[in-house]
């Protein structure tokens, strides 16, 4: 049965820059673990690796004003700052949306 939910999704599609390897990135999405954690409205975040090789994250928020504070947060975050220097940008769009139904097994 759905769940009725509420809350804000982020989907932030990324490629990275030639000659990173996936345990690389990996231990950089591990390292700011912590940083997003401590951003006040953040509920989760999976990251996915496309059958192309390029991935897309999926971060849960409470609330869009969650989203905006993070974003200012994230640029004065080491940890955070780490893990954009190995991403190819070119191309980048995050998009946002409104969590409608929930489903998980």
């Amino acid at each position: 049965m759905p769940h009725t939910t509420t809350g804000v999704i982020e989907l932030a599609p990324f490629r990275t820059k030639p000659g990173v390897d996936e345990q690389q990135l990996l231990a950089r999405i591990d390292g700011m673990a912590p940083a997003l954690a401590a951003f006040p409205g953040f509920i989760g975040r999976d990251t996915v690796k496309m059958h192309d090789g390029s991935w897309i994250d999926i971060v849960r928020w409470r609330e869009r004003a969650a989203i905006e504070s993070a974003m200012q947060g994230v640029m004065h975050s080491p940890s955070c700052l780490a893990f954009f220097e190995l991403l190819d940008d070119t191309g980048a769009s995050m998009r946002h949306g409104l969590l409608m139904r929930s489903q998980i097994s």
